[in-house]
Order: C-alpha cells, then sequence, then structure tokens
C-alpha cells in the first residue's frame, strides 16, 4: 500500500514538473520571431529554445532528484513524511516563480553588455546576447528594438525592418496596459529607426509614414522635423516640406540647414504660395 502511495505522487509530482515547464515554455514556444525573416526565424528560434531548455532540464533534474529521494528513502520508515513533502510542494512552486527576478537581472546586464559589444563593433556578439535575453523575456520590447537598430547597423535591412516592427507592437502593447512604464520617446524612437530603414531602402512614402508617427509622439522633435523635410523634399512635395520647415523653424531657429532646406522648397513651390503661405 505504501509502495503505491509513492508512486502516486511519484507520477504527481512529475506532473506538477511538467505542468510548471510546460508553463515556462509556453510563452517561450510561441514567440513570433517571422519578425527576424523567415529564413533566420527557425535558427534563431532553435537557439533560444535549446539554451532555454538545457538550463530549465539541468535546473529540473536536480529539483526532482532532490524531491523523490527522500519520498523513497523512508517510504519503508513510514507514510507520514509523505505528507509533509506534499505541503511543501506548494512552495517549491512558490520558488520557481520568485526565480523570475533573477531572470530580470539577467536580461538588464546582457542588454547593457549587448550596448557595449555594440559600440566597440562586436555585433555578433550583441546579437547573441540580445537574442539570450529574448530567450528569458520574449516581450522584452528593449531587445527586439535593440536588435533591430542593430540589424540596421549591418545593413540587414530586411530583418532590421521586421524586428523593428515586432518591438513597436510590443511597445505599443505594453504602453496600453502600463502607459506610466512606456515612455513616448522611447516608441517614437523605435519609429524613427523603422524610417531610417525605410530610407535606405529608398521607400519614401513609408518612411515619411514612420517619421509622422514619431512627430506625433514628440512633435517638438528637431532631428525628426528635420528628417521630415528632407523626406518631403525627396518626394517632391514642397508644401509639405514647407510645413515641416516651418515647425523646424519655430523649435530650433538656429538650425543651419534651414536655408538650404527654404532655398530647396523655393524652388518647387511658386513666390505666391510662399508669400500666401508665410
Amino acid at each position: 500500500m505504501l509502495i503505491f502511495i509513492a508512486i502516486l505522487f511519484f507520477i504527481s509530482g512529475l506532473g506538477l514538473v511538467a505542468m510548471i515547464i510546460g508553463r515556462k515554455f509556453s510563452l517561450l514556444s510561441n514567440i513570433d520571431i517571422a519578425q527576424i525573416t523567415a529564413e533566420k526565424q527557425a535558427d534563431v528560434k532553435k537557439r533560444i529554445i535549446h539554451e532555454k531548455f538545457k538550463r530549465n532540464l539541468l535546473v529540473w533534474s536536480r529539483r526532482t532528484e532532490v524531491f523523490l529521494k527522500p519520498i523513497i528513502g523512508t517510504i519503508y520508515k513510514g507514510g507520514s513524511f509523505l505528507y509533509n513533502r506534499l505541503i511543501n510542494l506548494k512552495d517549491n512552486y512558490e520558488q520557481v516563480d520568485r526565480q523570475e527576478s533573477g531572470d530580470l537581472k539577467h536580461t538588464e546586464s546582457l542588454l547593457a553588455e549587448a550596448d557595449d559589444c555594440r559600440h566597440k563593433g562586436d555585433t555578433a556578439k550583441a546579437e547573441s546576447l540580445l537574442i539570450e535575453a529574448i530567450g528569458i523575456d520574449a516581450k522584452n520590447y528593449k531587445a527586439f528594438q535593440m536588435l533591430g537598430e542593430l540589424y540596421l547597423d549591418r545593413n540587414n535591412h530586411q530583418e532590421a525592418e521586421e524586428t523593428l516592427q515586432h518591438a513597436i507592437r510590443l511597445l505599443e502593447q505594453h504602453k496600453k496596459l502600463n502607459p506610466e512604464l512606456v515612455k513616448d520617446s522611447e516608441l517614437s524612437k523605435a519609429y524613427f529607426s523603422l524610417c531610417a530603414v525605410a530610407d535606405v531602402l529608398s521607400d519614401q512614402v513609408k518612411a515619411l509614414s514612420s517619421v509622422q508617427k514619431a512627430l506625433d509622439l514628440e512633435p517638438n522633435s528637431p532631428r525628426y522635423l528635420d528628417k521630415a523635410c528632407e523626406i518631403c523634399l525627396n518626394l517632391k512635395n514642397g508644401p509639405e516640406a514647407l510645413n515641416y520647415c516651418r515647425r523646424l523653424e519655430r523649435v530650433n531657429p538656429g538650425n543651419k540647414k534651414l536655408k538650404e532646406i527654404k532655398d530647396k522648397i523655393r524652388e518647387m513651390v511658386s513666390g505666391e504660395q510662399l508669400v500666401l503661405e508665410e
């Protein structure tokens, strides 16, 4: 009878382990890394899950060993220990959740190290660190944003675009849930990076759309207004360029590019229109 009870608790313990591991992997297995291009998606996801699986398997193999050995060893001494062990299951489960705070600190450390590697030119190491951070927290928008900017640095434009788009989706989700935790400047920066990608790809319409979204969040940013002027001039849209030029002049009257921008606008917009609109 006692052996049967031990087996029952053994199976229950394994079931709990499987449930917790399944819970930890559920989010990771649903990572939408289509945003890192279809070709690279499988490779990246495999690497993330493989590393996470190795870590979790090692931890859980040790935990199950610690949990099961006392049960089997004491079953011949009496069944009271089984009850005490069952009571402790709740504490063990909560301990697993508490390790997430350690994951948060580790993620922040990885992002800081990745940023340092990027500035030193070690983009391969930076990419590896960012992917590891995503493996720990698949909704970490900072990691995706940094990864997108890294791909832009490396001229991996398609990957940069898709990764930044995913970062923006995560930022918007976080902003809806916790508006006070996501600054407008973070989201506008992501849109501006997306603008830079579109600009490199010569998609001026998409570039303008992205910088306009950045300006919706930070309407007085000289950097964004300057870029909007430049794109409108490339699109031969004089009136819109004039609009952004005036806004730029209001917030940054000492901008050295203003004269050049105005000269280009005059080539597109008639003097009469300029007088009427000034």
